[in-house]
């Protein structure tokens, strides 16, 4: 064991300051919430911290400091660690960025106390697809492109007008007219030419359509921004996800407040099961008139909202990706003016959902039926 810490390259995070506050006492960070002071009477320690790079082993350090001894610089380095200060890396930190492009976002997931470089390679390596590209699957695509998603299918068969300007911001006067799947991709490859990103340009209309999409580049995530028809599009993608067995994110926007879910079909209940569980006459009446009136309303969002939209849910995302804590079988409701996040409706997985459990007979399925 002994020889094995020897070989790791301690590294206080980039993003702490290492400083001396006053005579004998040296302080790491300038956050007034995240500082760690440390006593250094003898005035030894501030060398010694400056060479906690993360470019110089533990074996390097102790001979360039012969007066402090593995198991003291050990305690250090476990209290800085314990303290989200501090990673041991295995590599230099010069050879992990030789790179740039996701320092800052290696020093957040490091400052949080995760590996960043396994972060950053688990999303490279993943797949995605979005349906529906307009202002929310639009600024998605490009988030989750800015993240280090390098495989997104785009599925749309929209094009782009005049009306969609002001707050799909990918797009300029000279794209009217054009489909909003080529414009997303090239505006994405304009960033970042490492990105791979295949578009389609056929409506989804049923569940076979919708797999026929995520098969295209063998996604494991799916992102549902479509919102037409109502329930019915949730719902073909929430039966296709399921069918391939990855997980998928739901995103519903209003006035005043956005909701989303999160849907793995390991861990959690499914969209049917969130609908079968609130359902009532109330509600079947509430979507009878919709399907019936075939009323398309006109979103009433404005682009500061949809930004703090989209942003919270490539959040929570990331928190999923990265193992946080994550609470399954809710929908989160985000507040645009208290900007507050709540938990709005929690459910459970249903034994007669007609996607994840048995064949149901409930009439809400036969008002928004699927195929």
């Amino acid at each position: 064991m002994k020889d094995e810490l020897l070989k790791y390259y301690p590294m206080i995070h980039q993003d702490k300051m290492i400083y001396e506050y006053e005579k004998g006492t040296i302080r790491i960070g300038t956050d007034d919430n995240d500082v760690i002071e440390i006593t250094d009477k003898e005035n030894k320690l501030l060398p010694l911290l400056n060479m906690l790079d993360g470019n110089n082993n533990v074996e390097k350090i102790l001979s360039s400091f012969p007066w402090i001894n593995l198991k003291s610089l050990s305690l250090l380095i476990v209290k800085l660690s314990k303290a989200h200060s501090l990673s041991l890396l295995n590599e230099p930190l010069s050879v992990l960025t030789s790179n740039d492009e996701f320092k800052s976002d290696c020093t957040y997931y490091y400052s949080e106390g995760l590996n960043g470089q396994d972060i950053i390679k688990k999303i490279k390596n993943l797949k995605v697809t979005i349906f529906g590209v307009g202002g929310g699957g639009s600024l998605l695509a490009l988030q989750l492109t800015n993240l280090g998603v390098r495989h997104i299918h785009l599925v749309d068969n929209d094009k782009i007008d005049k009306s969609n300007l002001h707050r799909q911001f990918l797009f300029k006067n000279d794209d009217i007219g054009k489909f909003k799947v080529d414009v997303v991709q090239q505006f994405l490859k304009s960033r970042n030419s490492n990105v791979k990103i295949t578009v389609s340009k056929k409506k989804i209309i049923s569940v076979n359509s919708a797999i026929d999409e995520i098969e295209t580049n063998e996604s494991n995530w799916a992102f549902c921004c479509m919102d037409e028809p109502p329930y019915v599009a949730q719902r073909i993608i929430n039966r296709a996800s399921y069918i391939k067995q990855i997980p998928s994110l739901y995103g519903f926007s209003s006035r005043d407040s956005c909701k989303m879910l999160m849907v793995n079909p390991n861990k959690s209940g499914c969209i049917d099961c969130l609908l079968n569980a609130t359902n009532d006459t109330e509600f079947e009446k509430l979507v009878y008139a919709l399907r019936k009136n075939n009323f398309k309303p006109t979103t009433p969002i404005i682009i500061p909202n949809l930004m703090l939209e989209t942003s919270w849910m490539v959040k929570k995302w990331l928190d999923q990706i990265t193992n946080k804590r994550q609470q399954w079988n809710v929908l989160y409701r985000f507040d645009y003016n208290s900007l507050k996040e709540k938990s709005f409706v929690s459910f459970e997985r249903q034994s007669d959902c007609p996607t994840c459990g048995t064949e149901s007979n409930n009439k809400l399925w036969q008002i928004i039926p699927i195929k």
